[in-house]
């Protein structure tokens, strides 16, 4: 059913990618081998991060939302809960370009419509580099939110 044989479009850089496939058959494994502890461990690890975050943005009042489920969370422009497409467009789309470029060297997608992801290989000190980079001076305090 996949073109050019038949009608369905299918693109991505490294799909079909040998490389690729034995990369993810080899995750697989690994967290097969893990069992529950390996989704447990990342959740933990994230909800650590958004915490902290949480934390900082109540302290200081911000109009910021923090959506996150699992390993992904996304920080939003707005003072609004954010759960589906149509409360993320409420999102100030400038002050998140003004986020992305003050975090550069913590690597965070370049959209709104994105999601930041936790790893496994995160350290409880890249959780900490990641907190201190998002929450404190070297970002908010330059964007001066004003709703």
């Amino acid at each position: 059913m996949v073109a050019p044989a038949d009608g369905v479009y299918q693109a991505g850089t490294f799909s079909g990618n040998p490389i690729s496939v034995v990369a993810g058959l080899a995750t697989i494994e690994y967290i097969k081998s893990k069992r529950e502890i390996f989704y447990e461990t990342l959740e933990s690890k994230t909800n650590a991060l958004v915490e902290a975050l949480s934390d900082v943005v109540a302290e200081k009042n911000y109009p910021l939302e923090i959506s996150h489920i699992s390993s992904m969370f996304q920080i939003f422009f707005t003072p609004n809960p954010v759960y589906d497409y149509r409360s993320a467009k409420t999102a100030d789309l400038a002050r998140f370009k003004t986020y992305h470029r003050k975090l550069l060297g913590i690597y965070m997608p370049p959209s709104q419509f994105e999601t930041c992801f936790v790893s496994e290989s995160h350290t409880r000190e890249d959780i900490d580099q990641t907190k201190e980079a998002i929450a404190l001076s070297r970002f908010i305090r330059s964007v001066k939110i004003k709703y």
